[in-house]
């Protein structure tokens, strides 16, 4: 499909600046200003005109791909469903690319962030876990009840800091373990997951209503910051499974995302589909809770283009991914 794409005509359809010569600029190749990098000084991301592989020359490790969905989803601010329906449909139309490219409508706001000004959305009632904790890293006295319920989870002081789990001091959302959910590392949204076991609502997440600025957590891929130098890539339904995956993952080469559902959204699927182009994980497994096989198989389906993408089924005696000790992580691996 990338051969199909004239990408000088759309450059100069969308008024971006390219050079088809120069110092950074390949045989082969035409340059723009890498959108990825927060300010490239030039333009030190090269697309081959023949093979579409594109890569910028400042951060070759992540702004890279085989692909042209994640660069023009930046590029044009479009959700995954246009750019794949452009790359399908644009060298059948009489009127070529460009013209497809004039007709599509805006839905910036549905695709991947094309830069907009951020704003900080954590509330100031929003308090790190650790900081009822002393320098030996053993819980104070006063440590908050939601820090001692993660305690009894098996979650470490290490691991509650690597994840930034935060408590907070509003009724509203007392007595939940606040999980942030990052993209380029600012928090875009979180969930509250509360600590009492007969809670009338598990789960309390912002929404952009009740929250100006923030995404909805369906649309977030929790944790995808954190998993581009693993090799194997899990995807699990909530927060608490990943979580346990990642950690215990950190020293076998395993990273884990979570979905915050037992489906996978538009947006998401847009992540995904960057992280697997940009990271060529060597397997990736979709580990969703027990009983889950049918929503996990449609997850697969969606995934099974861009990787090696497979099933993973529970291990006997296990409900979720987060229940799943050191030893079942290492058979994950192997599986």
């Amino acid at each position: 499909m990338a051969r199909t794409i004239d990408w000088i005509a759309l450059f100069e359809q969308q008024g971006i600046e390219y050079a088809t010569r120069g110092n950074n600029v390949k045989k082969g190749d035409v340059n723009i200003a890498c959108p990825f990098c927060a300010d490239d000084p030039s333009q030190h991301l090269g697309v081959n005109l023949e093979t579409g592989y594109w890569s910028c020359w400042r951060n070759r490790a992540e702004h890279k791909g085989k692909r042209p969905h994640r660069l023009l989803m930046k590029l044009l601010g479009l959700p995954y469903s246009s750019v794949e329906r452009m790359l399908l449909e644009a060298p059948s139309l009489p009127d070529g690319f460009e013209r497809f490219v004039e007709g599509l409508s805006g839905g910036g706001t549905e695709g991947v962030s094309n830069g907009a000004e951020h704003v900080n959305i954590v509330p100031e009632h929003f308090h790190p876990m650790i900081e009822y904790y002393t320098s030996g890293m053993e819980p104070a006295k006063d440590c908050t009840p939601e820090a001692m319920y993660l305690r009894r989870r098996g979650f470490s002081v290490q691991a509650m800091a690597s994840f930034g789990l935060m408590y907070s001091t509003n009724p509203q959302w007392k007595d939940r373990v606040i999980i942030p959910y990052r993209e380029d590392g600012r928090v875009v949204a979180w969930s509250g997951r509360s600590i009492r076991p007969r809670a009338s609502i598990r789960y309390l997440a912002s929404t952009p209503d009740t929250v100006p600025g923030s995404l909805k957590t369906p649309d977030v891929l929790f944790n995808a910051d954190e998993v581009s130098q693993r090799k194997m890539l899990v995807v699990t339904e909530g927060p608490f499974d990943a979580m346990n995956v990642h950690w215990i993952g950190r020293t076998l080469g395993v990273g884990a995302v979570a979905l915050s559902t037992l489906s996978i959204s538009e947006r998401q699927l847009a992540i995904l589909v960057g992280l697997i182009d940009a990271c060529e994980y060597d397997k990736i497994a979709v580990a969703l809770d027990s009983g889950a096989s049918r929503q996990a198989d449609l997850i697969v389906r969606e995934l099974a283009p861009f990787g090696d993408v497979r099933r993973y089924d529970l291990p006997a005696g296990y409900e979720d991914p987060a229940e799943l000790p050191h030893k079942e992580v290492v058979r994950m691996v192997t599986w």
